[in-house]
């Protein structure tokens, strides 16, 4: 069963025993992949006002250095976004796992859920297993497995009674 759950927390950088936005990734990421220590299993897209990334997920990730991001699997995503002193999480997983640090979970149970995959700008890099696009001011590039002519990314959308009220990154496909 679907559920969405969100929290609203000052990060705690010094390390007094509060939360840090590391802390809450770390503990949910069993909510996104079906095998989260395989890290071409979860995707990860960062924004700074200097800065756009989208690539496989890594452990090492600095999250301080990040204003808004996705990181995101087949189960689940969790989004954040800092404003202001705060840092705000929400997290969409479709089998119900527990989640950690989060407030209840909203359970999905009256949405309905469709699917479908978003063509994806960019030609592949067979050397660098990635899709590129130029084109733009700044360098897109995306994260494949295998060899692939188009990627897309594979979105799924929750609605209630006919409107839809959620959008979730599933996965990056070919």
């Amino acid at each position: 069963m679907p559920k969405v759950a969100y929290v609203v927390f000052k990060e705690d950088l010094k390390g007094q025993n509060g939360l840090t936005l590391a802390r809450v990734i770390a503990d949910n990421l069993d909510a996104l992949s079906p095998n989260p220590q395989d890290l071409h299993s979860l995707w990860v897209m960062l924004e700074s006002p200097a800065e756009f990334r989208f690539d496989w997920f890594q452990t090492d990730i600095d999250w301080t250095n990040w204003t808004a991001g996705r990181l995101f699997g087949t189960k689940g995503e969790l989004r954040f976004w800092r404003r202001r002193d705060f840092i705000h999480v929400v997290v969409l997983t479709d089998d119900g796992v527990l989640l950690q640090h989060l407030e209840e979970p909203y359970d999905l149970k009256d949405y309905t859920c469709s699917e479908k995959a978003e063509y994806l700008w960019g030609n592949p890099d067979k050397n660098a297993q990635t899709f590129i696009e130029t084109r733009l001011p700044r360098d897109l590039k995306y994260p494949i497995s295998g060899s692939v002519t188009r990627a897309k990314l594979k979105v799924k959308t929750y609605a209630h009674k006919g409107v839809p009220e959620f959008v979730r990154f599933c996965e990056v496909i070919g």
